[in-house]
Order: C-alpha cells, then structure tokens, then sequence
C-alpha cells in the first residue's frame, strides 16, 4: 500500500475557542459533572446545561461546534439528565420526563432520538457497566426501593437482579460499579458496607461483615484490588478472586490501625498504581501487581518521613506507559510529576512555578486538579498557577521542552478554572469562565497538543446494524514503521477498500455514512477466510508530521449491502499522528 502522507503541513486551529454560549451573559450555563459529559458516538458531545429559558437539559454539540438542545421535559423546569454510558454505539441517558419522574433513556446516536428503556425502573444516578452483552446500575421503584438492575436496551430485558435489602423500605444501595467486561463489582452502602460482584444475571456478596467504605475497584488479569477499612487495619489493599473466600486484605502498607492506602486505584501495566503512606516514608506512590510480595514502592520523592503529596490534590491520571501525579519533592512546590512504575521513571518534567512555589493548588470546585489524558501517549492538558496567571491551561507530553502553556482564557492573577476535559474526535472540549460569559463550553484542537490519538466513529449505518469494525494496530506516531489499519468481522474472501482523507466529510448513502472524503485517498485488499484484513500505513520520521489528521473507513464489497447495495461498510477511525 501506498504511503497517504503528503509533504506538505497542516494549518492548526487556534489553541483554543468558545464553542457555545448555552445561556448568553455572564451567568453560563452551569458546571457539568463527569457523568453528564459523554461523546455520542459520531464524534459529537452530548452535556447538560441550561440556557435560562428551558431548565437543565441536554444538549449535543457537532465536531463543528453548532448545539441542540434536546428538551426532554418542556417548560422551565428541565429534566436534569445525566449521561451515564456512552460507548459500544450505545448512549444511555437518565433525566425527567414531561411528569417529572425519572426515566431511563436510550439514544439513537445517530438521529439523537430518546426514547424510555422502560418504565418499571426510575432513573439510575451512577453510571451503568457492562456485564457481557448488558449493563448493570442502581435503579430504583416502589416495590424494593434502590436496587441491583440490569438492562439490555430494551423493557423486557431490563429488571431487578437482587433485592440486596428486601423490600422497599430499606435500599440496597449499590454504589461505585466498576467492570471487568464480563462481570461488575460494586459496594453495598447500607448498614452493611461490603462488596458484592454480579454477571448481570445474578449477584454474590463477597464479605460476611462490614467492611468500612470498600471502594476503587479495579480488575486485573484473574482478579479484583480494591480499597477497604478495618478498625484493626485502617484503609489498605483488598483482593478478590470473585469468591467468599479469595476476598481478603492483600497487605498492609501501614501496619496496625493506621490508614495504609489513601488514594484511588489507577491501573498501570499489569497492577495498579496508587498513593501509600508507608512507615517513616510519609505519602508516596506505590505499585501492586496483585499479590502481597509484588506490592511495593514506586519511589520516596520526598526523602523522609515527609509526604510528596498533599491530600486534597491527589488525582492519579494513566497516560501512556505510565500515570500522571501532583506530588512535591520537598524542594519545588506541588507539581506534576509522571511515572512508569519505577524509581528511575519517576520524575518531574517541569518547574511550572519555579522554587518552592506551587504551581498545582487545592481547587474549591474539585476534589483533584484538573487533568485529563489526552490520546494514547503521555501527552496531557492540566490546569496550573505559574503564580502570576491564575489557574489556566498546559500541555505536556512528559519532557521539559514539550510542557507549555496555553493561551490564558482570563488573562492576570484571576482564573479561569477549566475543567470537565473530555476529548471527541478532534477537539478537547472542557468549561471554563472567561469573565465575560459565564462557564461555558470551550474547544482546544488535539492538534496543538500534537499527542497520538486513535477513537472510532460509529455507527456507520441507522438501524443498528451489524458491521465491519475498522482498527487501529500500533500506535500513531511520528517514525512508526509499523502502524497499520486492520478490519474484522468482514465478509470471508472479498474485496476490502480503505478509505482515508484529512478531513471529515460525513456523505450519506442510503441510511449509511461514509466519513472521509471522496476525493481523498484509496487502498485496496483482500479479506482472509475468518473475514480480516490489514494494510500497512508506515509513518514516516518526519517531525512535522505530528498533529496530522486522518479519516479513515474500509468498505467490503458484497452483494445485498446497505450502502448502494454492494458495501458493507465499517464504522470510521479518527487517527492523529503524535510527536
């Protein structure tokens, strides 16, 4: 296959722009929360807001900034939704309906249309996990009050799985749902605080008394680590094989009553990385791979018994082959500081605030700074205070040279406060208040980030039609001889075409959508036996190629097709090369 990269740049958009003012003047739409901000599965954002004349509701905004607003409950009063699973072309919505009680939605994420899963269950307020081909969340009725539910996207496949606390006067109450793909485990919060895991079908408790607040469940290879407390042990590290029995204390960061483990969970590699605080080594990052002798510390960044972090700002982000912290080494203030698990990978990549200033504070609105990963590499954008501009944007791929910042939103001492980072296609969309309109939705291009990124577009065809799926091997950057563009559950023995162009242009074909543009590039192969097919895409190590855009979508030739009869046609790829 031919190369497609042309010698000539791309222009980059500005750093960084207002997309919308939802509600005009300075009052601003008011704050998102993480599970009311989702991608819609065609490269769009799906958000609440209100605009001072409908309520909260939900809006979605295109790649090219234009805003709908779904009004789901008409008049004033808004239906307060929350987007709470977006992925696997499915987009589950809970907000009021026109009488006000709360509905579980699902959106069609290529018409937006909404319609009730069913109405045997209110509203769910956390987010739904996928156990297999369902998902599972806390929903509520009259009957048992808020319990364990499964849906499949549809009313007969959407019902109660356990009544953990049997009838309605007593909740359940199950919280903090994290997936392995397969099942879900989650922590009863009632009277008894214990952990429970479920495949969707059925659901077992895993501890036969209290646990204090078991939380940050992460699945690794054969099984779970997650936070609990004991009166005797304080918060350290549990374990779980899924059974009764394999669910115990793994370790003991700090031995005795003393609190062991202070942070979340974040997977790096084959374990988990998270902040412990060790005997005479204060609070410092640690690493587990899941058992007892493979857990250990990461690095002393602050020599002593003096802690590196400070709680209150202790937001752990993987990015790459490692996870982003906020620590301080005793010397310089509290920075960011990345790690790939071991001590000499350990470091801080920039003074932001230079000597003991601290460029990462304590944020009134959130609990951890602002910071969010932004493709497949190190590259991040966060928020920080070089002490004479307030908190604003930056960009760092890990090393000096590549920590920047952004244009100020609210330039001087005063602050801007971006938050709510969620990366769609191209752009980086997040809130801030530029002293003039109010919180408002804003758009940083991934292009002046320059990071690798890769994220599908789906579904190709309305109705929800099975179809080939288009990926990515290797990662996107600038030298990577290697990177190729698979496709898999094709039609056997046929012929595949590839196509790519450096923008979008979304043509429709029937019901079907092809997201390159014509008059780009073309590739061709066959498929193998199983329905596969691959074509290299070397990238050459040309440095001026990171930021470079591509669309990219394969059609298999076959008769009875829906795109004109002949082409089944996969969903799309966004793919921007990185440094």
């Amino acid at each position: 296959m031919h190369a497609f990269w042309p010698l000539t740049l791309v222009s980059l958009l500005p750093a960084q722009q207002l997309v919308v003012d939802v509600w005009p003047g300075i009052t601003g739409m008011g704050p998102p929360q993480w599970e009311q901000v989702a991608r819609d599965g065609r490269g769009g954002l799906l958000l609440t807001g209100n605009d001072g004349i409908h309520g909260r509701e939900l809006f979605v905004v295109s790649r090219s900034g234009l805003a709908a607003i779904l009004d789901l409950r008409p008049g004033s009063l808004g239906s307060n939704p929350g987007v709470f699973w977006s992925g696997d072309d499915v987009v589950f919505v809970s907000a009021l309906d026109a009488t006000g009680t709360g509905r579980l939605w699902r959106m069609d994420p290529t018409t937006h249309a909404l319609v009730v899963v069913s109405t045997a269950v209110e509203s769910p307020d956390e987010r739904l996990v996928r156990t297999g081909d369902s998902w599972v969340f806390r929903g509520r009725d009259l009957a048992h009050g808020a319990e364990l539910w499964r849906t499949d996207g549809t009313a007969p496949g959407t019902y109660l799985v356990r009544d953990i606390e049997p009838g309605g006067w007593i909740d359940g109450s199950p919280r903090r749902f994290a997936s392995s793909g397969q099942r879900a485990m989650f922590a009863q919060l009632t009277f008894l605080t214990v952990p429970w895991i479920t495949d969707g079908m059925t659901a077992t408790r895993l501890a036969s008394s209290s646990l204090n607040n078991p939380s940050s469940f992460l699945a690794l290879a054969s099984h779970w680590l997650f936070v609990a407390g004991t009166p005797a042990a304080g918060y350290e590290l549990w374990t779980s094989d899924e059974t009764p029995l394999g669910t115990h204390m793994l370790v003991e960061v700090n031995p005795g009553a003393a609190t062991g483990v202070v942070s979340e969970l974040v997977r790096l590699g084959a374990g988990a990385l998270f902040l412990g605080d060790g005997p005479g080594l204060g609070i410092e990052p640690w690493w587990s791979d899941g058992t007892a002798s493979g857990t250990r510390l990461v690095a002393d960044v602050n020599p002593g018994p003096a802690s590196s972090c400070v709680l209150g700002i202790t937001g752990l982000v993987p990015a790459g082959d490692g996870v982003w912290m906020t620590l301080t080494d005793g010397v310089h203030g509290t920075e960011p500081w990345f790690t790939n698990g071991t001590a000499a990978g350990t470091f801080m990549p920039a003074d932001i605030c230079p000597g003991s200033g601290a460029s990462i504070r304590p944020f009134v609105t959130n609990a951890a700074p602002p910071m969010y990963a932004v493709g497949l590499d190190r590259t991040i954008v966060f928020v920080a205070d070089t002490g004479t501009t307030g908190n604003e944007i930056w960009v760092s791929d890990g090393t000096a040279a590549g920590t920047f910042p952004l244009n100020e939103i609210l330039p001087g001492l005063a602050s801007a406060e971006p938050r709510d980072f969620l990366r769609v296609g191209p752009n980086v969309f997040f809130t801030a208040d530029d002293g003039i309109h109010g919180r408002e939705l804003w758009a940083l291009p991934t292009a002046a980030t320059k990071a690798a990124v890769t994220e599908t577009v789906s579904p190709p065809c309305t109705g929800g039609l099975p179809h080939p799926q288009i990926t990515s091997q290797s990662t996107p950057r600038v030298g990577n001889q290697a990177f190729a563009i698979g496709v898999a559950g094709a039609l056997a023995n046929s012929f595949a075409g590839l196509f790519a162009s450096f923008d979008v242009q979304e043509q429709q074909f029937g019901g079907c959508t092809l997201w390159p543009e014509t008059t780009g590039m073309f590739a061709a192969t066959m498929t193998d036996g199983n329905g596969v097919a691959s074509l290299s895409v070397p990238i050459p190590a040309l440095p001026f190629l990171a930021g470079v855009q591509l669309w990219l979508q394969w059609g298999i030739v076959r008769s009875g097709g829906p795109m004109l009869g002949l082409v089944d046609p996969s969903d799309a790829l966004f793919v921007q090369i990185g440094k």
